[in-house]
């Protein structure tokens, strides 16, 4: 995670620090993103970088993090604290949507996002970038969490054993949808995630006979 002196920094800067990252690594992936190039374009000193970050991998994740927080938590959090039992999955398949929607308008983002499966396991499960996803894998939690809260989450199966399965069903389907996306088209993007929200719902809902 970044260092305290990071988070006091003017907001404009922060944002523009992690925005020209953001599009560095997004055109050169992880390993072939200079650092220095970064911090040039930002405006700031390599010294003055390690006030602020660890390292590359540090660096990287807080990019991740932000983008998590933009089109995730951001918007997710607020959408299931209100949720119903009736708009529970509809208010899914909006974040799923906005999601799609925000990588569109943001074409750079999806790029952002096939260095980070490129990443090799080690980098992805270990150091910052395990924290990022980590988050992810804790914001499935809140998602069954409420979910059970209001009947319409299974409460048959342990939370972790479902929520192992939730990230490696998402995980699955953006990698397929990286790798796919230039081909799709809106009706194609559209329908992707309709059948992801929809084989989360499979997975996820009360089995038939303990639905009342």
């Amino acid at each position: 995670m970044p260092r305290p002196r990071f988070d006091r920094l003017d907001p404009a800067k922060k944002t523009l620090i992690l925005q020209t990252a953001a599009r560095q690594f997004a055109a050169h992936g992880f390993h072939d993103a200079s650092l220095n190039q970064i911090l040039g374009s930002a405006g700031i000193s390599k010294g003055a970088a390690y006030y602020y970050f660890d390292d590359k991998a540090d660096l990287f994740a807080t990019v991740i993090d932000r983008y998590i927080d933009e089109t995730l938590f951001g918007p997710g959090e607020e959408l299931m604290r209100e949720a119903t039992a009736r708009t529970f999955w509809p208010r899914v398949e909006r974040i799923y949507r906005a999601m799609i929607e925000h990588t569109v308008h943001e074409p750079w983002l999806l790029a952002l996002w096939r260095a980070v499966w490129k990443l090799p396991v080690e980098l992805r499960t270990s150091g910052p970038l395990a924290r990022s996803f980590d988050r992810v894998r804790e914001w499935s939690r809140v998602l069954l969490i409420r979910g059970r809260a209001l009947g319409v989450v299974r409460a048959d199966l342990p939370d972790d054993l479902l929520v192992a399965l939730m990230f490696a069903m998402d995980e699955a389907a953006d990698r397929w949808l990286a790798d796919h996306w230039d081909e799709l088209g809106p009706q194609g993007l559209e329908a992707t995630m309709l059948m992801s929200v929809d084989l989360l719902k499979r997975l996820l809902e009360p089995p038939r006979k303990a639905r009342k």
